[in-house]
């Protein structure tokens, strides 16, 4: 189990890291990069679903299970983005790990 604290703290990186990563969409080209942000507000509106409704396993599960599906969709269209014709090389430096964090 995780402490107040601990768990407060391991909120704050994910926020942080998921700000991170969204500021560094700016990376990708403009149709794809309004897709990801789309797809990143999805993504956090899902993580705070699951944080919120505790009460129902059932439903956390589900949230939980949309959640992962949006990383990899927002992973492999940020890879495709990446892949373009003109994205500059250092792109890939800068998002990746973002995405991986």
């Amino acid at each position: 189990m995780v402490c107040r604290v601990g768990k407060r703290h391991l909120i704050v990186e994910e926020a942080n890291a998921i700000g991170t990563a969204y500021l560094r969409l700016d990376l990708v080209p403009g149709d794809a990069r309004v897709e990801l942000q789309d797809l990143f507000r999805k993504y956090l509106d899902s993580r705070l679903a699951t944080d919120r409704d505790q009460e129902s396993p059932a439903a956390t599960e589900a949230k939980r299970a949309e959640g992962t599906a949006l990383q990899e969709e927002i992973w492999t269209k940020a890879l495709a983005a990446l892949r373009r014709e003109g994205v500059p090389p250092d792109s890939w430096m800068l998002l990746v790990p973002a995405l991986n964090g």
